[in-house]
């Protein structure tokens, strides 16, 4: 017991040193300045499959929400009219910058020398747009698998197990970011560790988050009819600051190992 709270104690110093909450910030600036861009994107890519975005906003429910998925679906429309060649360059542009500032968070993280920003750039392009189509494959099998189960099991049953399926791709996406994320070459399996933590604990501030927003709030009788803003904002922050830590307990652990095999240390 005394083992596990020192544990504890000298993660959330190595945490501490590592500034988690400024890059959480950081990330969810770039996070929010490619939203519009990325969610194009994913609209070129679901052309791809003769599907349109609106698609894989009808799979998520949150009615809080509904106001920024709204929003994005008008500004992918207004992005570009045409849908032209540039536009699809720029988008990708966009997107991978919230890449980029994953890679140097990893960089930090891990204390590792940073790489020159072109080859980063290069990297992301790369890893974005795979990430992409990742995503729409595996919504594109959540949403017909999902039809399928609710009329086998029933719609009470058929829903807990796609529920389920959305957090198990959630996870997918959790561990191809921490495996994007890491300077090293590392096994999925070093990574598994950090993804769950990010993924229970995205899961448990979303589900706490939603309840406060639709039970004891009072963003609407602050902000009107801007509400959304400063609640998605803030939601978007809890997120990042669980795919942070997730990094970071990856690179603690890694570093553990490293520390007994080579005496090799990430702090």
């Amino acid at each position: 017991m005394v083992g596990f709270f020192n544990a504890i104690k000298n993660f959330n110093a190595f945490k501490k040193s590592k500034k988690s909450a400024t890059m959480s910030g950081a990330l969810v600036f770039f996070m929010l300045l490619g939203l519009v861009p990325t969610a194009y994107l994913l609209s070129l890519i679901f052309a791809v499959f003769g599907k349109e975005l609106s698609f894989a906003f009808s799979i998520f429910t949150i009615e809080e929400f509904n106001e920024v998925k709204e929003f994005l679906l008008d500004a992918t429309n207004n992005y570009s009219a045409t849908r032209n060649a540039l536009a699809g360059i720029l988008a990708i542009y966009s997107s991978a910058n919230l890449f980029v500032h994953i890679k140097h968070v990893g960089e930090i993280i891990y204390n590792h020398k940073t790489h020159k920003t072109v080859f980063i750039r290069a990297f992301s392009v790369v890893g974005t747009v795979v990430l992409g189509f990742i995503i729409v494959l595996l919504l594109y099998f959540y949403a017909f698998l999902s039809i399928w189960l609710s009329k086998i099991f029933g719609k009470i049953l058929g829903f807990s197990i796609s529920a389920i399926i959305l957090i198990f791709i959630f996870f997918c996406v959790v561990v191809y970011v921490n495996l994007f994320c890491c300077p090293y070459k590392i096994s999925m399996r070093e990574v598994v560790r950090g993804s769950i933590y990010t993924c229970v604990g995205s899961l448990l501030f979303t589900i706490v988050f939603v309840v406060y927003l639709k039970y004891f709030s009072s963003y609407n009788e602050i902000y009107g009819k801007i509400a959304v803003i400063p609640a998605f904002f803030t939601w978007a922050f809890l997120l990042m600051r669980c795919l942070v830590t997730g990094f970071m307990v990856n690179a603690y652990s890694i570093g553990l190992c490293k520390r007994k095999v080579k005496k090799v240390d990430f702090k």
